[in-house]
């Protein structure tokens, strides 16, 4: 197939007129296929290699008409006109363009903007700094190039302030020059796959413990490991499952699981390490290294002598940012991983036991349990299985995670929602190409995921959606907050893993940067509340204080503990310590607050709120406690929403 059909060299004139509802964009057979204004352009005759889709259906973009229309200009010009090599495209590029183009107009949308009027919008140019200042050169190298595209076709089709300044350029290009080589950034779990993991993950582990003493029992029975001189076992597998008399409930374990030969039950071992281990990673952000370094007696529990609560940690030991080799070190966990723990010690165990009566072999036995690694290697078959520094045995260290995990649950589909998510998160990565995440596989588990993936919903559990997730991360949320945070105070003769300790506070002020940007500089209502007031009147002031114009200045205030913002049932709050505010009614305890920070969507909450106080009054004596306490919270509401319409008839 000759290129020129594809770029229509012989239809297609040099002409910088807007092109409308009569510009042909794609022939076939020297006859218009589709027009400019189509939602779908179809190239179908022009592929080069093998492709799942042909067509670009813009419909599907989720854009509106007007920034629609701006993507598909860029897109027609860069086929037609921008590109050195035009009878080089293919339509993998095109897509690929395609995809590039609709990112950053989507991100546009978010600010109400479009490529026409984005170069005016400083929080728009902030937020696109924002995104890629975390990201590698390549990406950004990339995105700068999607950017000149944009306004080379503003320049090209005479459209005034089209795409970004040369300003705006000289910013991305130092950006690019400080960026790291380094390949993509670890991948966040979807929330949906996360919780999926742990229920399944959960259920698992509960039917295993109901069947783990009897486990114990047929492994440690003596017809499990009795040989014959010439060393073959002296009962098979089936025929021990007759003689011992095992439960039905452990002859379905072995069915569900395949085991039918004692190799096959080793190898199960094998698994369960491998589902404990990212379990766990999973509820304290362990690397790869140190999982494989958690020693036998790792669990301990800390009960908080004020109120009682207790609190779980890991010690263990890390290299990582260290300059004296391997070091103890200590990570938050949550008790959902107490059960984990106890079996993988029970397997633990069993490695010790086969030890002893030959069945697997090493150079040295009979260590105690108090020098045993949690997750020692069942080495079957003899291999070179390398060595750990702290322990006289090889511990689990495998390249398959992902394929032993679905061993013992079932895999976790990929789904849309789930793209969506990683979409939101970060509109400007390319998921599918970059991270080969796609729908309908199964997703690919790996430690460094957890780590990541924990760090970021603990920290902000705002974006968590999902109430299961909710509170399976709830106990370690609040364990992480108390000893991470800035003031952890309870922590300070404990010498907690720093680079989690960092991570999780990174991502706590990342995610209070964005929190504070979006409900309070970039929030077009009138804030109002006592700290919400004193924005406002910031805000709006003939020269506003550079935090709230700078993006740098606002995280190097947050940084340094100079702002603080959290989301309440109300509204806001730039308290950075507990509260302490009591009210007789909860909800509205920060209506009085020094540190309230409301807007728009708080009137409708705190108009609901007294509402529901007047209806209460109207059953109670107004001689009664209640009844003025309920006065009170109701007069308490009114002059803050007094305060609030004096705010908007200034501003007005």
């Amino acid at each position: 197939m000759l290129k020129t059909k594809f770029i229509n060299l012989e239809k297609i004139k040099l002409s910088n007129t807007l092109p409308n509802q009569s510009t042909i964009v794609i022939f076939e057979n020297d006859k218009p296929l589709n027009y400019f204004t189509d939602d779908c352009w179809d190239f179908k005759d022009y592929i080069t290699s093998y492709a799942q889709a042909t067509v670009i259906d813009f419909s599907k973009s989720n854009l509106n008409d007007e920034s629609k229309y701006y993507v598909k200009l860029c897109l027609y010009y860069y086929m037609y006109y921008y590109s050195n090599n035009v009878a080089g495209l293919s339509f993998n590029t095109i897509e690929g363009k395609y995809s590039d183009l609709r990112r950053l107009a989507t991100l546009c949308e978010s600010f109400k903007l479009n490529f026409s009027n984005m170069r005016d919008n400083v929080f728009y140019f902030n937020a696109l700094i924002d995104t890629l200042a975390t990201d590698n050169r390549m990406l950004i190298e990339k995105y700068i190039s999607i950017l000149s595209l944009i306004s080379k076709t503003g320049v090209f089709f005479n459209l005034e302030n089209f795409g970004i300044s040369k300003k705006q350029f000289s910013k991305l290009d130092k950006m690019k020059k400080v960026a790291t080589k380094e390949p993509n950034q670890t991948v966040l779990i979807p929330s949906r796959i996360l919780a999926d993991f742990i229920y399944k993950s959960t259920e698992f582990f509960q039917f295993y413990h109901s069947i783990r003493s009897e486990l114990i029992d047929f492994i440690n029975h003596e017809k499990f490991t009795s040989r014959r001189p010439s060393k073959g076992f002296r009962c098979s597998f089936s025929q021990l499952l007759i003689k011992l008399n095992i439960s039905n409930e452990l002859k379905l374990y072995f069915e569900k699981y395949s085991i039918t030969q004692r190799p096959h039950l080793i190898s199960h071992f094998l698994y369960i390490q491998s589902l404990g281990s990212a379990f766990i990673s999973c509820f304290s952000g362990m690397r790869k290294n140190e999982i494989t370094n958690l020693p036998y007696y790792c669990l301990e529990e800390i009960t908080n002598k004020a109120d009682g609560s207790k609190t779980f940690i890991l010690n263990n030991f890390t290299s990582k940012l260290t300059k004296l080799g391997v070091v103890s070190a200590i990570w938050v966990t949550s008790k959902q991983v107490v059960q984990v723990v106890e079996i993988l010690q029970d397997i633990a165990k069993l490695h010790k036991f086969l030890l002893s009566i030959g069945y697997i072999e090493e150079k040295i036995i009979n260590i105690p349990l108090e020098e045993y690694p949690l997750l020692p290697i069942f080495n079957q078959q003899k291999h070179p299985v390398g060595i750990n520094p702290l322990y006289d045995y090889a511990t689990l260290f495998t390249p398959t995670l992902g394929k032993n995990i679905y061993k013992i649950i079932e895999p976790i589909i990929i789904e849309n929602s789930d793209l969506e998510e990683l979409f939101n998160f970060n509109m400007l990565v390319d998921w599918e190409g970059d991270y080969n995440i796609q729908i309908g596989h199964a997703w690919n588990f790996a430690y460094h995921q957890f780590r990541r993936s924990l760090a970021v919903y603990a920290s902000r559990s705002n974006i968590v959606k999902l109430p299961a997730l909710k509170k399976q991360l709830k106990h370690i949320s609040f364990s992480m907050t108390m000893y991470y945070g800035n003031n952890f105070h309870n922590a300070k003769n404990l010498n907690f893993q720093k680079d989690i300790v960092n991570q999780y506070r990174a991502e706590s002020e990342l995610f209070q940067f964005s929190s504070f940007s979006h409900n309070v500089i970039e929030n077009d209502s009138v804030l109002f509340g006592a700290k919400g007031t004193y924005f406002e009147l910031q805000k709006n002031a003939p020269h506003p204080p550079k935090y709230l114009t700078d993006r740098q200045q606002t995280l190097k205030h947050i940084k340094d503990g100079r702002i603080f913002y959290k989301k309440t049932p109300l509204g806001g709050c730039g308290k950075s310590d507990n509260c302490n505010k009591l009210s007789f009614a909860f909800a509205t305890a920060c209506v009085t607050c020094s540190e309230a920070i409301f807007d728009d969507n708080s009137l409708d909450a705190l108009n609901t709120a007294k509402e529901n106080y007047l209806k209460q009054i109207d059953k109670l004596d107004e001689n009664s406690i209640t009844y003025k306490q309920f006065r009170i919270e109701i007069d308490a509401i009114d002059r803050v929403l007094a305060k609030r319409n004096v705010l908007e008839d200034n501003n007005v």
